[in-house]
Order: C-alpha cells, then sequence, then structure tokens
C-alpha cells in the first residue's frame, strides 16, 4: 500500500462474496481427503467427481475457496501480471490493465473449457485458441474435443480454423454466434490427406467442390510469380 492505495503485489479475497456451490463441495472432499492420498491423485478424482476442470480445482487449492484476486496493483487497480478467481470458480491467468484483462491471458472455465491468447479491456480479442473439453465425470475427465484457434474480435471468433477431435479442421470465416459462415471455406480431412471446399448450411457441411489432395489444394491456392 502506498499513499492509502494498493500498489505492488498483493492478494485480496472478497470474503463478502461467500463460496460457490462447487468450492463448498470441492472444501469438503478436502476435509475428507485421506492422508494417504497425494493431489496428484485427489485433483482428478475432484475435478470429475464435480465435473469441473483441473485447473478450477488447482487455483482453488492454491488460493482459497473465496474470490480473490492475486497479483499486482497499480494505484488501486489490477494491473500487470495477476490471476483472478470469479465468483463462480472460474480462473484467469494473465495480464491486466485498469482491472480489465488486456494483453495475454489464459481463462479456464468451469466447465474445463479453456481460452488462452489476447485479450482486449476485457474481452477476447487478437488471435487465440478456446479449446473445448468433453465435460465428463471420468477417468480422464475434459479430454480435447476440439479447438477455435485464430482471430477473434470484441469477444467473437471471427476467423480461423476449428479443429475437431479427430485432427479434421474447417478453415473460414465465423458468425457472431461462433459459427462457420464462409461460402469460400475449407474442410481439410487431415487424416485422409483431403481437403474440399463448401459450406456448414445448418449445421451440415454443404461441399461446393471434390475431394482433393492437400498438396494440390496448397498449390493451387500459393499465388503465380511473376516472370
Amino acid at each position: 500500500v502506498h499513499g492509502g492505495k494498493k500498489n505492488g503485489k498483493g492478494k485480496y479475497i472478497y470474503k463478502s462474496l461467500g463460496m460457490n456451490e462447487v468450492d463448498k463441495l470441492l472444501k469438503a472432499l478436502q476435509e475428507n481427503k485421506p492422508d494417504e492420498e497425494p493431489y496428484t491423485e485427489f485433483i482428478p478424482r475432484a475435478a470429475a467427481a464435480l465435473s469441473v476442470g483441473p485447473e478450477i480445482v488447482r487455483a482453488a487449492l492454491e488460493y482459497g475457496f473465496h474470490p480473490c484476486y492475486n497479483g499486482d496493483y497499480i494505484n488501486n487497480l489490477r494491473h500487470g501480471k495477476g490471476v483472478f478467481k470469479n465468483k463462480d470458480g472460474s480462473v484467469y491467468k494473465g495480464d491486466w490493465k485498469d482491472n480489465k484483462r488486456h494483453g495475454e491471458g489464459l481463462y479456464y472455465f468451469l466447465n474445463g473449457d479453456v481460452y488462452s491468447g489476447q485479450w482486449f479491456e476485457g474481452q477476447k480479442h487478437g488471435a487465440g485458441c478456446y479449446i473445448f473439453a468433453n465435460g465428463k465425470a471420468t477417468k480422464t475427465p475434459h479430454t480435447l474435443q476440439g479447438s477455435y484457434a485464430g482471430e477473434w474480435v470484441n469477444g467473437v471468433f471471427k476467423e480461423g480454423q476449428w479443429i475437431m477431435s479427430d485432427g479434421t479442421y474447417y478453415e473460414g470465416k465465423f458468425d457472431a454466434k461462433n459459427r462457420p459462415c464462409d461460402p469460400q471455406g475449407c474442410l481439410k480431412f487431415t487424416n485422409l490427406g483431403l481437403v474440399q471446399r463448401g459450406d456448414f448450411q445448418k449445421g451440415l457441411w454443404r461441399p461446393t467442390d471434390e475431394l482433393i489432395p492437400v498438396a494440390a489444394y496448397a498449390a493451387a491456392a500459393a499465388p503465380e510469380e511473376s516472370v
């Protein structure tokens, strides 16, 4: 604290906000954890039991069961590097400017989804990757189910790749609801080495061209050299 204001590194706990249901259940699980159980086993077990991402469990164990901020301050504002544990249990780790997520950062959603990339004034903005988790309570919960990788504008995914769990990916533009909407888009079947132009309409792939080898597609898309 300097001049009556928070400056430098610090931790602020929002105890007045209380604990959410996930944190209450997680606290109870920890209190009843067998002494012989290592945390490397407890974390995935708790994540599966509560159907949350493992990083949500780790953050609660490291920072506590209340909403809190742990990081840099300038003149009472979150500014610099810091970790914010939200009231719902989700967690942001990264850059801050004037109390807003700004710069590079990772956001861990309660269900196990993760966004890693650029932020601008509190919104996903710039290059970033959003990874979807399956959310199922299994021995290996929240395995990769696909991702969006590309350009974000004011929190909306605008252009890039929709990568599916088998490695197949769509490349093109997206609408305001993050749905593919590009008649010039293409679907690349990496396991087959083939690519096809087309568009998604009402959730279904509608090809506008034949399947061709990826090498032939890349050669056709390459700009011609001037003689």
